[in-house]
């Protein structure tokens, strides 16, 4: 199979014969917060547990390894946003209730304005562009509101977010539909922890509540159900048909005691990184499950493509619509990072996904961990002290990225206050800011090793 053909290439010869050109297709990009890719039905999930994201999945592509740039809201979707890794655009944690300066004072590191965004070129391109967002760490203090027309932040976590996200949203009805084309962004964070019972969406004989609520899957599979159903009846009451441009994807996932732990801490296994990616370009686009490893990041790539605009220098993602099903996972490299700032020392965590091999690297102690995710999908074997060729390849992969990004690093920042409600709300969210080392179970690959082959 060749790369995909864009619908829009054709529509643009049609015009230069003489053909009226249609309007440029409305976009909507939906990120819904701490989403699991294997909880989805496209992924192996159960069908009642999105039957509209199925659908639109069923319309377009599905992209099976999907990786995101990190396992943290701001520094992921900063990465959808600009096409570069965290270490590249600087935004490598977002708000804590804890802060380096004290109670309520917080410093961050926003996106560059050096750096075009997603809403920048959709502005570019002649769109009228909407967000809303109901995640603290997704606001304008943090770069995330440039290039937006309408841009609302919903203050508070509320067990209604994504009846009350489209609230939000249909107040600019009129405004919206008056304004083709326009380019919309909903960031859902329903699947967050803490986890609300939807008791119309809970399946019959659903276990009782644990007694640990961090581990109630059914209740993180009901907040899932209620996104999808809010995020149709948002389809429907917009009227945003066939021919609307739609890539759906999530910022991170979410562990439920894969690896001891819950929620999404300090690591970057695959529950964590592993992300859906579903786009559907129009009507008459292009269907079917590709198993290349593309990023979320790739999505502002994809919409330079989709509107016929030049690439761009900025962008470490690819076109989706390049990817072709003969190139399986192929060998490209998809890093991801994890990045903690704010205590007494800088920690970080890295990873690379090359093929069918992963590594995992902590900076901090040169500890590593390689897994076979073709042979062992769920991370139970670290193979470092087996295969130190693969390690060696990695690795140096990892240090050349390293090394890139330091170059390449832009960094701006701003202050923002916090009230006590919004500390409150941080804790709740697990944004705590006491993180905890992760816990190594083998022994690394011996210092003296590490760096071998330099950055080759």
């Amino acid at each position: 199979m060749r790369p995909f053909a864009l619908p829009l290439v054709g529509l643009l010869w049609l015009a230069a014969c003489g053909e009226p050109a249609p309007p440029p297709p409305n976009v909507v990009v939906v990120v819904i917060d701490t989403l699991r890719a294997d909880d989805l039905p496209p992924y192996g999930g159960d069908p009642a547990n999105a039957p509209f994201l199925a659908q639109l999945a069923a319309e377009g592509l599905v992209f099976e390894n999907a990786w995101a740039a990190s396992s943290w809201t701001a520094p992921a979707t900063a990465s959808i946003f600009t096409s570069r890794y965290p270490n590249e655009h600087g935004v490598v944690q977002g708000l804590l209730a804890k802060q380096p300066k004290g109670e309520g004072k917080a410093e961050l590191r926003r996106i560059p304005s050096e750096l075009e965004t997603l809403p920048e070129f959709m502005k570019s391109q002649g769109y009228s562009t909407f967000a809303v967002t109901d995640n603290i760490n997704i606001d304008e203090p943090l770069g995330f509101a440039d290039g937006f027309d309408r841009f609302r932040y919903l203050e508070g976590f509320a067990e209604s977010g994504a009846r009350r996200l489209n609230e939000q949203l249909l107040e600019w009805k009129d405004e919206i539909r008056g304004s083709e084309p326009f380019f919309l962004y909903l960031h859902y964070m329903d699947p967050h922890e803490p986890y609300e019972r939807h008791d119309e969406w809970m399946p019959e004989g659903a276990p009782p509540v644990p007694e640990d609520r961090m581990t109630d899957r059914a209740a993180y599979r009901s907040e899932i159900r209620n996104v999808d159903e809010n995020l149709r009846a948002i389809f429907d009451e917009l009227q945003l048909g066939p021919e609307t441009v739609v890539l759906v994807t999530a910022d991170h996932g979410q562990e439920f005691l894969d690896h001891g732990r819950t929620g999404h801490k300090w690591t970057l296994f695959s529950e964590l990184i592993h992300v859906p990616l579903i786009v559907r370009i129009g009507a008459e686009g292009p269907r079917g499950r590709l198993e290349a490893n593309v990023g979320n990041m790739d999505l502002l790539p994809t919409l330079r493509h989709v509107l016929d605009a030049p690439p761009s220098e900025q962008d470490r993602g690819l076109s989706l619509l390049s990817v072709t099903a003969e190139e399986g996972r192929g060998l490209r490299e998809m890093f991801a990072m994890r990045t903690d700032a704010y205590g007494p020392r800088v920690r970080e965590l890295r990873s690379v996904v090359v093929g069918h091999y992963k590594l995992i690297v902590n900076e901090d102690n040169g500890q590593r961990k390689l897994f076979d995710l073709e042979a062992d999908p769920g991370e139970t074997k670290n193979l470092v002290g087996e295969r130190p060729e693969v390690v060696r390849s990695l690795q140096t992969k990892l240090n050349g990225q390293r090394d890139r990004a330091a170059l390449e690093l832009m960094t701006e920042s701003s202050d923002r206050r916090l009230n006590a409600a919004e500390i409150e709300q941080l804790k709740t969210l697990g944004y705590t800011g006491d993180d905890e080392e992760e816990d190594e179970e083998s022994a690394p690959v011996e210092l003296e090793d590490r760096d071998k082959g330099g950055n080759e």
